[in-house]
């Protein structure tokens, strides 16, 4: 398939992506879930991952959640549609078109709402992102060995990656579901006798591990992208992202955006009050009508742990948790809105008052 060096707004290729980005199912929620609650399989997180002593952890994600406050009392008063419309700057949530056209590419990263190196507004680097999970990594947890770095998976990986026109392949500072992938991977070899093994992974820790496996798949994207002689094949690379737009021991997300436009600008997150949308996990729904439920589950679930605002999130209107489908006209957000109640009632039955799912009309 050859690729232009600009990216499309919908890249082929998307909706056979996406279906197979959903597979990774229960088994990457289970792991997701118990990686984000501090620990999985008898491992516990390493020293330098841990997060503050607990009453400074309550400080902080209380002083975090309550800095939202005055937002989200708004957004409750007059719906997610109605505080979007009163944004003064509410055309800097998505790039413009020239500003696509002068984007540098496309760049695969993860949900985490503290994600801004390339959308920025000042910088030079600045691209279109295709969120999910952990930039895909979550799905080996369906393989027994749960190796990411089995050359089919590499494979499949990159061919994906290929096919929505990805120019950056990003892994990031503390992710999850790499966490949870490595936690998996460790208990596979030790269940297998392989203990030498397991602990020089340790030794490594998550966040290398990650960055190396997103140099080796940008690698095969290289090297794939040759062969189909795609013009743009030696300028794909990896990054590791180092720096997060949130605390580092805490999400602050107090919700999740279901987006359909591909151009979507996370820059514009802030959490002061008519300057833009609140943070939010970022999940893209693809071109094609398929169930984002899974994605969903796993990336809400970090926001009701210990590493999001957990408890704090009550049936009260301004402290539920928000589901938000944004796309440009009413009938497709109904579809996506459709979507998430389906993944909210997936939720532990004693979390799903606290959720509210609502829509944005961009056009």
């Amino acid at each position: 398939m050859q690729l232009s060096n600009q990216p499309a707004q919908n890249p082929k290729g998307i909706e056979s992506a996406e279906m197979q980005r959903r597979t990774f199912l229960a088994a990457g929620i289970t792991s997701f879930i118990s990686l984000v609650h501090g620990r999985i399989g008898g491992i516990e997180a390493r020293a330098d991952d841990k997060a503050d002593a607990h009453e400074d952890l309550e400080k902080l994600i209380d002083k975090e959640f309550h800095a939202q406050d005055e937002t989200y009392e708004r957004i409750a008063e007059v719906g997610m549609q109605g505080y979007y419309d009163e944004l003064p700057n509410k055309s800097d949530l998505f790039l413009s078109p020239q500003e696509m056209k002068e984007a540098n590419g496309v760049c695969s990263c993860c949900s985490d709402e503290g994600i801004r190196k390339y959308t920025e507004k000042d910088s030079d680097k600045r691209m279109m992102l295709i969120r999910t999970p952990g930039s895909g990594m979550l799905k080996v947890l369906t393989r027994e060995d749960k190796d990411p770095f089995a050359r089919e998976f590499i494979d499949a990986t990159a061919k994906e990656q290929l096919e929505l026109g990805v120019t950056v392949f990003t892994s990031h500072i503390g992710c999850g579901a790499a966490k949870a992938v490595f936690n998996a991977r460790v208990i596979f070899l030790r269940s297998n006798g392989k203990e030498a093994e397991a602990n020089r992974l340790l030794e490594r820790g998550s966040d290398t591990w990650a960055q190396d496996w997103a140099q080796a798949v940008s690698k095969r994207m290289r090297e794939m992208g040759k062969e189909q002689s795609i013009k743009h094949a030696d300028s794909i690379h990896a990054d590791f992202i180092d720096h997060l737009d949130r605390p580092k021991s805490i999400h602050n997300a107090r919700g999740l955006d279901l987006v359909d436009k591909y151009p979507f600008n996370a820059d514009a997150f802030t959490v002061k009050p008519k300057k833009g949308l609140p943070p939010a996990f970022v999940e893209h729904a693809g071109t094609a009508d398929k169930e984002s439920i899974t994605d969903v589950q796993a990336l809400s679930s970090i926001a009701f742990s210990d590493h999001g605002f957990g408890r704090k999130f009550s049936a009260e209107r301004s402290k539920q948790f928000l589901l938000t489908a944004i796309a440009e006209n009413q009938q497709r957000v109904n579809v996506l809105m459709a979507r998430l109640e389906k993944a909210k009632q997936g939720f532990p039955e004693e979390n799903r008052n606290k959720v509210r799912v609502e829509g944005i009309v961009t056009a």
